[in-house]
C-alpha cells in the first residue's frame, strides 16, 4: 500500500497571517510615532511660552524700577515703542548705565537694549512692542510659531506668530 501525502488546503495562510500581523504592528508604531512627535510639538510651544512670560515679567520688573527711580509718567513716555523685530545678531548692550549715573531717556534705551539682547538669544526672530495706553503700559511679545491660532489678539499679534501680553 503506497501512502499518499495529505494535500494541505492551508497552504499559504501562514504566510498571510504574518502579513497582516506585520501590518497592524506598522500602523500602530506610525500612530505612536506621530503622537510622540505631537508631544514633542507641545512641549516646545510650552518652553517657548514660559520663556516669553519670563521676559515679560523681566522687563515688567525693570520698567517698575524705571518708575521708582524716575516717577511713574516718565515710564509711559520712555518704553513706548512699536513693534520690532529683535535682531538675532545682536551684541550685549554697553553697560553705560550700569557704571555711571544716567537720566530717565538713557536708562530706559539702556533697559531695552538689554532686554532685546536677551531675548535675541532665547527666543530669536521675536518682536516686540511696548505700548501706553492710558496709565497702563502693554508688553507684548511674539515669536514664530508654525501654525500658530491667534485669532484671539484681534490683530495684535503678526501672522503666523504666537503671542504673549502683559499688563502694567
Amino acid at each position: 500500500m503506497a501512502r499518499i501525502a495529505p494535500t494541505h488546503k492551508q497552504g499559504g495562510l501562514a504566510l498571510l497571517d504574518a502579513l497582516l500581523a506585520l501590518s497592524i504592528v506598522s500602523i500602530s508604531l506610525l500612530g505612536v510615532q506621530q503622537l510622540i512627535a505631537l508631544r514633542l510639538q507641545q512641549t516646545s510651544q510650552q518652553i517657548h511660552r514660559s520663556q516669553a512670560m519670563l521676559l515679560l515679567d523681566d522687563m515688567a520688573q525693570r520698567i517698575r524700577i524705571h518708575t521708582w527711580r524716575f516717577g511713574s509718567p516718565s515710564a509711559h513716555q520712555q518704553f513706548a515703542s512699536p513693534l520690532n523685530l529683535v535682531s538675532s545678531t545682536g551684541s550685549a548692550p554697553a553697560s553705560a548705565c550700569k557704571a555711571n549715573a544716567c537720566n530717565a531717556t538713557a536708562f530706559a534705551a539702556w533697559t531695552i537694549a538689554q532686554w532685546h539682547f536677551t531675548i535675541s538669544q532665547t527666543l530669536p526672530q521675536a518682536q516686540t512692542s511696548i505700548t501706553a495706553q492710558g496709565h497702563r503700559l502693554r508688553l507684548l511679545l511674539a515669536w514664530p510659531q508654525p501654525g500658530a491660532n491667534n485669532y484671539s489678539w484681534q490683530g495684535i499679534c503678526p501672522p503666523r506668530h504666537q503671542c504673549e501680553v502683559l499688563w502694567l
